[in-house]
């Protein structure tokens, strides 16, 4: 781990996973560390339409649901399966969110369940 990255995450509280305790920490500085830290040097306007979703679902009061990828990706306009293409899977896109680890098996959401 660099340290922007301990130096960021310092200033949250995170659990043993990684995960965002309060959403409310969330920060773009955050994501971008986060991202950083999963091997996502770059974050496009693509995977930032993917972020704003996932923390609106989350908001509008679905903190344990994960949303199905494919359907918040057609809302947003893009092709299914976005956060897989740019992320990797979507809990990374899930962490890079900010958003605190879902009440639900995530794994089952994920080719890469070992990083859940």
């Amino acid at each position: 781990m660099n340290d922007i990255y301990q130096t960021v995450v310092s200033k949250v509280r995170i659990d043993t996973d990684g995960y965002l305790l309060d959403a409310d920490e969330w920060s773009e500085a955050l994501a971008i560390e986060v991202a950083n830290e999963a091997g996502i040097k770059t974050l496009s306007p693509d995977h930032w339409k993917i972020i704003h979703a996932l923390r609106a679902h989350y908001i509008k009061g679905h903190p344990d649901m994960f949303p199905e990828v494919r359907h918040l990706c057609a809302e947003i306009g893009l092709e299914d399966l976005c956060a897989n293409a740019l992320f990797g899977d979507a809990v990374i896109a899930w962490r890079i969110a900010g958003l605190p680890k879902s009440g639900i098996d995530m794994s089952a959401y994920m080719p890469n369940s070992h990083l859940v």
